[in-house]
């Protein structure tokens, strides 16, 4: 469906352990379980300058960020009830954000607080709008600290980025694989229709945190070269006597006897000078 169609509702219950309920036009149930954590692998990414809206009394300023896809390892997400929404890629930005963790919780829901918050993000579904042009857009907003953002867009910028896979904590996403079930067999990924009324038109958003982020520029051999090997002749050749060049050893002769040749005629032209100087004289 795209925006501005008739509104769908689905059937969608709460259960009572975290998971929903979901029962098609046909009668048919499927359950859906709480799930926290994604992996993405991040495939391209630009700069984006942006003029920032400016406080009371200021000028705007200039801000940058990055845009990219993102691709979801071995799953995919889609809108519960929405089996067209499905699609493993996602729409990815990084913005600057302060960094704010949130309080530890107490009891058994402190375990879930030693994972590690580098900053905040949000994921969610956006419907096509014909009247702007956009596409159904699969999106994920990440907001770390600006240090960070100005690290990465150093290293787009001069192309070394050779890496970027980063990990999510949300919450409002769900999978249709119970926890219990073994890692090789975890379902694809949920996100629930709008919370109000359970319509389709709206999704609800997935909130949470950046896990993991890790980038890294392009690899670079840091090991020291190893010595050449040094290579011993075999027995055969160690005592292959090479046969001479039959042309080779004609056009030496040859040469030598143009040589031998060209001395004598020297020697020959200075007797006859000597002979006809000494004729001379005598018929004087």
């Amino acid at each position: 469906m795209d925006y501005g169609d008739e509104k769908v509702i689905i059937d969608l219950k709460d259960g009572d352990s975290g998971e929903i309920l979901f029962t098609d036009k046909d009668g048919k149930q499927a359950t859906y379980y709480p799930s926290h954590s994604i992996w993405l692998d991040v495939q391209t990414l630009e700069v984006l300058t942006v003029l920032n809206e400016p406080a009371e009394g200021a000028e705007p300023s200039i801000g940058r960020r990055l845009r990219g896809v993102a691709v979801l390892e071995d799953r995919s997400i889609s809108v519960v009830g929405d089996p067209r929404s499905k699609s493993r890629r996602l729409t990815i930005s990084f913005d600057p954000g302060d960094w704010k963790s949130k309080p530890a919780p107490e009891g058994e829901a402190a375990l879930s607080s030693l994972d590690t918050q580098l900053g905040g993000a949000m994921l969610s579904f956006s419907r096509a709008d014909w009247e702007i042009g956009n596409d159904d857009e699969w999106w994920i907003a990440c907001y770390l600290p600006p240090a960070f953002i100005d690290s990465l867009i150093a290293d787009v910028r001069s192309g070394q980025l050779y890496a970027v896979k980063l990990s999510l904590s949300l919450r409002g996403l769900y999978t249709s694989s119970h926890h219990w079930e073994p890692v090789s067999a975890r379902g694809d990924l949920f996100i629930r229709p709008n919370r109000e009324d359970n319509s389709l038109s709206f999704p609800d958003m997935a909130r949470g945190y950046v896990r993991a982020i890790h980038f890294s520029s392009s690899p670079r051999d840091l090991r020291r070269p190893e010595p050449a090997d040094v290579v011993e002749p075999s027995s055969e050749e160690e005592f292959r006597v090479e046969e001479p060049d039959p042309m080779a050893t004609a056009i030496t002769a040859l040469a030598m006897r143009v040589d031998q040749l060209r001395s004598t005629i020297k020697w020959v032209g200075g007797f006859i000078v000597l002979a006809l100087l000494f004729v001379a004289g005598s018929g004087r």
